[in-house]
């Protein structure tokens, strides 16, 4: 699903482990053109299990959609 930067700053704030500080350096260097531009991550959800959201930066926004892990 696609979110604008303010909507997938509330998204990963809600929804995943990350910090304030780590979201405002995620939008810094993915959402501006930095140079992490279009380099996919997984970060972890706050709901029980092995669930995390795979992100990806994309034209003016992000693509965003929830997965699950395999169990390790």
């Amino acid at each position: 699903m696609y979110h604008f930067p303010g909507t997938a700053a509330i998204l990963l704030r809600t929804h995943t482990w990350l910090s304030d500080a780590a979201i405002a350096n995620w939008l810094r260097n993915y959402g501006q053109g930095g140079h992490s531009e279009g380099q996919p991550f997984w970060v972890k959800s706050t709901r029980p299990g092995n669930h995390h959201y795979y992100v990806r930066a994309v034209g003016g926004g992000f693509f965003i959609r929830p997965a699950r892990m395999p169990a390790s």
